[in-house]
């Protein structure tokens, strides 16, 4: 799966190895997300009747894409600037917690569209819309840890200032905020689906 290989993508860049093949996984994954974004587009537009406001779905979808985009930006960044220093266990192992948050967050909010899609097709019965608000809460609680998570690294990373080329340090930070930013995307997918069934 695609979201799983994005470990060994990290473990091969801080080890130095080649990334180029990830970053063309990602940019096929991204390619075909575009796709299918453009097919909605145009079902959204073409259709006569419709449960919802063509522009919130097309807003949606929008946001949706943001997420891939983002990923990809975060493939080709790491792809662009091999850091010239050592990166020590414990910033890397804050780095995985926060790709593995990111990735834990996207999975848990594939299953709110999953559950938002059978309220769709069947009604949204009060136990839909409970499951609904419990997901919300867990996507809160991920992104407030993600958000601490990117402080954390931020402040180590920056410690490092005097000792390392400050280039490879804001470059590391990018990476950082990149990754940090798909929650917050995610979060207003969140505030739309509510919109959505109230």
């Amino acid at each position: 799966m695609y979201l799983s290989s994005n470990i060994d993508f990290i473990k091969a860049y801080f080890e130095n190895m080649e990334i180029a093949r990830f970053v063309e996984q990602t940019s096929f994954y991204e390619r075909k997300a575009d796709s299918i974004k453009n097919e909605l587009r145009q079902l959204i537009r073409k259709s006569l009747r419709i449960s919802f406001e063509r522009e919130d779905l097309l807003e949606f979808i929008h946001i949706q894409d943001n997420i891939m985009d983002s990923f990809e930006d975060f493939a080709k960044l790491l792809y662009l600037n091999k850091i010239s220093f050592l990166v020590n266990k414990e910033i890397q192992k804050l780095f995985n917690d926060l790709l593995d948050q990111v990735v834990f967050s996207i999975k848990i909010y594939k299953s709110m569209i999953e559950t938002f899609i059978d309220g769709y097709n069947y009604g949204f019965a009060k136990p839909l819309l409970d499951q609904e608000e419990k997901i919300i809460e867990q996507l809160e609680s991920l992104e407030h840890k993600i958000d601490t998570l990117s402080l954390d690294i931020g402040k180590i990373i920056f410690s490092y200032k005097e000792n390392y080329n400050p280039i490879d340090i804001v470059h590391f930070n990018n990476l950082v905020i990149l990754l940090s930013k798909i929650p917050n995307s995610i979060s207003r997918l969140t505030d739309k689906i509510l919109d959505f069934i109230h």
